[in-house]
């Protein structure tokens, strides 16, 4: 049966959610708050972490359950700093893949897991810090703040550590 051609459903029915762009301003102090993309396998440990950072009312925060979840992810929120969980998949890959990506080309890494003095320095793949879990709450934000740039981020005991 002939009919008119098909279009792709974007260009159809346009992108299925606002540009990056287009939501920065879509409610009160959205543009200024930091947006985050944490990839961890673990469901749970990435809602409390969105959970925790929300609550303290500056950062907007996507999450992914694994690589591939990022990149989508990554392509919807242009996040300003991506924290990486290693179970999540290959920290190396997931930094290169950062480098070469638009949407995270510009954003700040952070890979967290447990600290081991075999692994390469962070800044050797990519990635500006790296945080022993679990991690502080303040030691977590700072990590994740722009221009901050701790090479090796511990937890202390004076803050309320994370644990997922």
């Amino acid at each position: 049966v002939p009919g008119p051609p098909l279009r792709p459903p974007a260009s159809a029915h346009g992108p299925p959610v606002p540009a990056p762009a287009a939501r920065a301003g879509a409610g009160p102090g959205a543009a200024s708050r930091t947006r985050v993309l944490v990839v961890d396998a673990d469901r749970s440990a990435t809602q409390v972490l969105r959970g925790v950072l929300e609550d303290l009312g500056t950062f907007e925060v996507a999450v992914a359950g694994d690589i591939l979840g990022a990149a989508f992810a990554a392509g919807l929120s242009a996040p300003d700093a991506a924290l990486f969980d290693r179970p999540a998949g290959d920290a190396a890959a997931f930094a290169a893949f950062a480098r070469r990506t638009p949407a995270l080309s510009s954003a700040r890494l952070v890979l967290s897991g447990a600290a081991d003095s075999a692994r390469p320095a962070p800044a050797r793949d990519g990635w500006h810090a790296r945080l022993a879990t679990p991690s502080a709450v303040r030691t977590l934000v700072e990590a994740i703040a722009a221009g901050s740039r701790p090479s090796l981020c511990c937890a202390t005991h004076a803050d309320r550590a994370l644990t997922a």
